[in-house]
Order: structure tokens, then sequence, then C-alpha cells
């Protein structure tokens, strides 16, 4: 589970941190909100069929999509 935590922040320091000073932490605060909202609702992943991880998560609810088994 921790590298998927590890890989996500990677990501959003890539993409935010890195890249822009904020001004405050209200600022910081909503512009990662914002992130995390493109990147659970609408960035493709492609691990998980190249779709978004909520509808990725709500076919599989519904048993539209089938996950491989993985032999230890």
């Amino acid at each position: 589970m921790n590298t998927h935590i590890e890989s996500f922040h990677s990501i959003l320091e890539y993409e935010y941190y890195s890249r822009y000073a904020f001004e405050s932490f209200m600022e910081t605060y909503d512009v990662i909100n914002e992130y995390m909202i493109y990147y659970n609702e609408r960035r493709r992943h492609g691990n998980i069929k190249y779709m978004a991880p909520n509808k990725f998560y709500d076919a599989f609810m519904s048993n539209g999509v089938k996950i491989k088994e993985f032999s230890a």
C-alpha cells in the first residue's frame, strides 16, 4: 500500500511542489485539493485500465471490471 501513496506524493511533488511558489497555506491547500479531485475523478491511470480511480472503483464494485489475481 505504501508504494501507491509514495507514487502519488512523487507525482504531486513533480506536478506542483517543484513548479510553484505558494503564498500561503490556504493557497497550497486549495491547489492540492483541486489536484486530488482531478487525480481521482478525471486523470486516467494505466494500471487500472486507463480509467480514473473513482470510475474504476464504481465499475469494480458493480462487477463491470475484473482484476487479475496474483499468485505468490
